[in-house]
Parts: C-alpha cells; sequence; structure tokens
C-alpha cells in the first residue's frame, strides 16, 4: 500500500460517521497505526496547511481594516466635496456683492460729482454776477471822485473871490452834500454787492449736501465691506476645514498603504509556501511514494517556514535549547516598549515584563520588532518567509476573539483606558464632549468594542442601534510612531488610548510631547483594562503558556513588579478579570492542555509536567 493511500484511506472511510468528534477519535485509532516516518510526515503536512489557512486569515482580517480606512476615507471625501462646494458658494456670493458693491460706488461718486459740478456752476455765476455789480460800484465811486475833484477845484476858485460875496459856497457846499449822499448810497451799494454771506450759504449747502452723500457713501461701504468680511471668514473657515478633511484623508491613506503592504507582505509568504510545497510534491511519486524521499522533500520548505514536524516538538523545550526567549513587541509604543532615543535598547513596562520572564526561565531575551496588529500573526510565521517565528506576545495585547489561533495567559498587568487631549483645548473635558469631533485610538477590537458600547458610532457602525455620540471620523492607528503627534499636531481632536502609553509621554519632562498633551479622564472602561501574553494556540505551546501562568502568578508577589508599575504608568491598578470573562470562548491554559493531552494520546507521547 502506497503512502498516500495508508495515509488518508482511514479519513475515507470514516466519512459515513455524522459526529466530528467521533471521526476525530477514529482517526486518532487509525493514527496509532502509523509509523513514526508516516506520523511525522503527516504532522509536518498538517503543519503547513494550519500555517497556510491562518495567513489566509490574517489577510482577511487585514482586509477588513483596510475596508474600514477606505470607509473613513469615504466619508471625509463627501464631506470635503460638501465643504468644497460651500466654499464655492461662499465665494461666488461674495464676487456677487463685489460687483453690487462697485456699482453703488460709480452711483455714489457720479452723483456726488454732478452735485459737486452743480453746486459749482451756481456758484460761478453768483460770484460773475458779484463781480459785475462790484465793478459799477466801483465805476460809482470812480465819478463820485472825480465830482470831489472838480469840486475842490471850484472851491479853490470861490475861495479866491471869497471876499466878493460867499454865495458861491453855498453852491459848493450843496454839491457836497449831493455828493456824499452818492457816496454813502454806493458804499452802501458795495458792501451788499461786497457780502459773500450768500455764497457762503451755498458752499455750506454744498458741504452739507455731499457731507450727507459721502456719509451715505460710506454707510454704503462699510455694510459691503461687512459683508464681505463675514463671506471671507465663512471662506476661511470653509478652507480650514477643508484642510482638515485633507489631513485626515493622507493620515487615513497613509495607515491605508501599511495595511496593504501587509497584505502584500501576507501574500508574498503564502506564495513561498506554496511554491515550496508544489516543488517537494513534485519529487514525490504517488504511486510509489517513499516515505523517507516525501520527508527529505519538504525538509527544506518545514526548515524555511520553521515548523518541526516531529510530534513530540515542544515549544518550551525549543527555547530552552536554544537560550533564547523570541518576544514579538511594537517598537513605537511609548511607554510600553520604545525608544527614547535611535540606536538605545528598547524600555518600558511590556519590555521590563518581558526581560523578567525570560529571565525567570534562565534564557536571554530576543524582541522581533512588528507593528503592534501584526505581533500575533508572528506566532504563526516570521515577517518574511525565511524569517523565525515569535514564541509569545508581550506587546499590550488584551485578549480578544478577533485574534485567530491564540492561547492568552492571565493578566500581568492592570491599567486604565483613558482619553487625552491637547493641552488646554477645553472644548474636550470628558468622552461626551467627542460628538462631532476626530478621534483617534490604536486598532484594538477591544478599544472598538469600548467605544460602541459606549454608544459612540462612526462611519462603519453608524447605523446599529444604540448610538448617542456620533464621531466626525474615528481614525485606527496601526502605525504606533504616530498616535502622539497625530495628537499634538491636530489631526485629530481627541485620542483614546492606555494610560501606560500615554502617561510617560504627558507626564515625563524628557518627552516631546511634554507640555503638548493631556491626559483628562479617568479609567472610561467599567473595569480596568488588562494585558496578557500570549502564544500560538498549537498543543506545543501548552507548557510554554503553563510557565508565563506560573511566572505572573510569582512576580505579582515581588517589589521589582510594584516598580515597574508605579514607573510607567504611575500607580498599581488592581483587577480580577481575564480572558475567561471575554466574549467568544477564548482559548487559554486549561484548553492548551486539554489539545496537549489528545495530541499526546493521538501520537503516544508521555505528557511533561
Amino acid at each position: 500500500m502506497n503512502l498516500f493511500t495508508r495515509m488518508f484511506r482511514s479519513r475515507d472511510d470514516l466519512s459515513t460517521v455524522a459526529d466530528d468528534e467521533h471521526v476525530e477519535a477514529e482517526f486518532v485509532e487509525q493514527a496509532k497505526t502509523f509509523s513514526e516516518d508516516e506520523k511525522r510526515f503527516y504532522r509536518a503536512l498538517q503543519l503547513v496547511s494550519t500555517q497556510t489557512s491562518q495567513l489566509s486569515r490574517q489577510i482577511f482580517r487585514a482586509l477588513e481594516v483596510q475596508e474600514n480606512f477606505l470607509s473613513e476615507i469615504s466619508q471625509r471625501a463627501s464631506k470635503l466635496d460638501s465643504e468644497l462646494n460651500t466654499a464655492n458658494d461662499y465665494l461666488s456670493s461674495s464676487n456677487s456683492t463685489v460687483g453690487a458693491l462697485q456699482a453703488q460706488i460709480d452711483i455714489e461718486v457720479t452723483q456726488v460729482n454732478a452735485s459737486v459740478d452743480s453746486a459749482m456752476e451756481q456758484i460761478t455765476q453768483t460770484l460773475s454776477e458779484k463781480s459785475s455789480s462790484v465793478t459799477a460800484v466801483l465805476d460809482g465811486i470812480l465819478d463820485i471822485g472825480k465830482g470831489v475833484n472838480m469840486l475842490a477845484l471850484n472851491a479853490a476858485i470861490e475861495a479866491a473871490r471869497a471876499g466878493e460875496h460867499g454865495r458861491g459856497f453855498a453852491v459848493v457846499a450843496d454839491e457836497v452834500r449831493r455828493l456824499a449822499a452818492v457816496t454813502m448810497e454806493q458804499a452802501q451799494q458795495a458792501a451788499e454787492q461786497l457780502d459773500f454771506t450768500q455764497v457762503n450759504q451755498e458752499l455750506n449747502n454744498i458741504t452739507k449736501s455731499n457731507s450727507e452723500r459721502l456719509s451715505n457713501f460710506v454707510d454704503v461701504i462699510q455694510g459691503a465691506t461687512g459683508q464681505l468680511t463675514t463671506l471671507f471668514q465663512s471662506i476661511s473657515k470653509q478652507l480650514a476645514e477643508v484642510m482638515d478633511n485633507t489631513a485626515v484623508i493622507f493620515e487615513t491613506l497613509e495607515l491605508s498603504s501599511g495595511s496593504m503592504s501587509r497584505i502584500q507582505g501576507k501574500n508574498r509568504i503564502i506564495h513561498d509556501v506554496v511554491e515550496q510545497m508544489t516543488v517537494g510534491l513534485d519529487k514525490i511519486d504517488i504511486h510509489n511514494a517513499d516515505i523517507n524521499e516525501a520527508i527529505t522533500s519538504f525538509d527544506q520548505t518545514l526548515n524555511k517556514m520553521h515548523l518541526v514536524p516531529d510530534a513530540s516538538h515542544d515549544q518550551l523545550d525549543d527555547i530552552l535549547k536554544r537560550g533564547k526567549l523570541r518576544v514579538a513587541v511594537e517598537p513605537n509604543f511609548v511607554g510600553l516598549s520604545f525608544r527614547e532615543r535611535l540606536g538605545q535598547p528598547l524600555e518600558g513596562l511590556d519590555v521590563d515584563y518581558a526581560k523578567a520572564f525570560a529571565k525567570f526561565l534562565g534564557v536571554e531575551c530576543e524582541f522581533i520588532e512588528a507593528p503592534w496588529d501584526m505581533c500575533t500573526e508572528l506566532l504563526t510565521s516570521g515577517k518574511r518567509f525565511g524569517e523565525p517565528p515569535a514564541d509569545i506576545v508581550i506587546s499590550a495585547l488584551p485578549p480578544s476573539e478577533e485574534y485567530d489561533n491564540v492561547a492568552y495567559s492571565e493578566a500581568y498587568t492592570y491599567l486604565n483606558w483613558v482619553i487625552a487631549r491637547r493641552k488646554g483645548d477645553t472644548r474636550i473635558n470628558s468622552i461626551n464632549d467627542l460628538d462631532g469631533k476626530v478621534l483617534g485610538i490604536i486598532n484594538d477590537p477591544a478599544a472598538l468594542q469600548l467605544l460602541e458600547d459606549k454608544g459612540l458610532r462612526w462611519s462603519s457602525n453608524e447605523n446599529k442601534a444604540g448610538g448617542s455620540l456620533f464621531l466626525d471620523n474615528l481614525i485606527a492607528y496601526s502605525d504606533q510612531s504616530r498616535i502622539h503627534n497625530c495628537l499634538a499636531d491636530g489631526v485629530v481632536d481627541a485620542f483614546g488610548v492606555d494610560l501606560p502609553i500615554y502617561h510617560w509621554a504627558c507626564e515625563n519632562p524628557a518627552s516631546p510631547w511634554h507640555g503638548k498633551i493631556e491626559i483628562i479622564s479617568d479609567n472610561v472602561a467599567e473595569t480596568p483594562y488588562y494585558y496578557t501574553m500570549a502564544v500560538s494556540g498549537w498543543a506545543s505551546s501548552y507548557r510554554l503558556l503553563a510557565q508565563a501562568n506560573k511566572f505572573i502568578a510569582w512576580f505579582k508577589q515581588q517589589k521589582e513588579r510594584a516598580q515597574i508599575e508605579r514607573k510607567w504608568q504611575g500607580t498599581t491598578v488592581s483587577g480580577d478579570i481575564s480572558y475567561r470573562d471575554e466574549p467568544g470562548h477564548l482559548m487559554g491554559e486549561a484548553e492548551l492542555k486539554q489539545m496537549y493531552m489528545t495530541h499526546c494520546e493521538k501520537f503516544e507521547l508521555t505528557p511533561k509536567e
């Protein structure tokens, strides 16, 4: 009987069994008849199949994240279009106002010019008439002067004859009186003609009339200017909102680009796995396959994938043998796992816990750095094909059914989930002030669920019942290097976050965000938030998870733990919630132990403590 007939006939023979558990039990019995090499080859196929399946599910989850990004971008793009249309309406209105103002100015200027021209023409005519009258008066005065001269001459002549009779003086006197009367009359006329009171009155009337016109003109201009100012303020406001929308769109596009890069990376790994398997399978004659030849064909693929087909393989033994604990962490989680300066070693709450656990096991701690929402995926495979996977995740991980094939430890730390704002931004004082605002969070399923339970709604859940606060946008960050700058720079209005991630950033004077952002709330959740360690949900990880729980229970009693807690989150938070309290029947030590015992029975292994 050839290899494939022997290995898979047992399952075909069980096809009539209805219950899957019965099928598995029967197959366990059949598997006991396999040789050790056949068991090893079967295990190799099982591991490759499981890993490929997990990678596919990870791609599906990344596509869901991508869909959420696109939803937020679509919402913002729609709002951007609306705001641009509004700004265009304001601009059109301002153009109309400017046109009307220009026409009004032309009318007012024309009327003022006409009024001034008419008044000046009247004044010119009056002055001309006055000038003619004055000339006549002056001519009269000139005649009087001539008469006086003649009288003076006559007086001189009569004086010569005065001695004779003196009557000529009487005549002269009468003439002088007449001339005096004429002179007085002419003087009176001259005074009247030289009286410019009428001209002054006309000038005053012109001044008053044009002053009123100019005052009305100024009122018109001021009114139009006020309208334009209001319009330009509205335009400025709309353009500011356009800039805000553009900033959110660019931020989301950048995150979306990172998500697509991850999807492409997973696709490359699957492609390489399938290609390597194809090469191995092509070397096998399905009718005359020799088990050793089949295993040899798969060895290269398995080695590159860091998969051990030996059924007795144990993750804890592997760690102790290599002398290193591979820990998946996010390298940009300020306060948890970060570098204060480029080139320095990682530090933070999670880093301290990881080092303490490695010390507990008696091995070194090796960090595998990756974006936070990729950390659990590193339990399946390395970041790239050929790189080793992580043994454990110790990186701000709250348990969730969203993570595929993961088993969780007990909680190693409890903390508060808080809201932060820009320093002094009094618009936001609590979660209730987030209506119509842009909120940033870490791309954490637990955080999304918490916000939804609190009645917050955004584009991807806006139709769910129970909404009381509607966000303008929700940006879920996978790039943790942006989660402080996005708030400080005004891309988001507030940020919902685990306390340790913002405690150091807000409170430590060495932080580049000190004095720029601040925490404004106590715990938003009903119970304390908590982090767990996570291992792959395979039987081979059971003993590693058991050691992690043993360490957590022991470390809680140590002074070193209290020092770590106070350093990185300011206080020690107590709690008793665990992965068992989360929805989805999550796996923990008990579930892995059951899986481990079944595995040992299946492959006739002696369970280890």
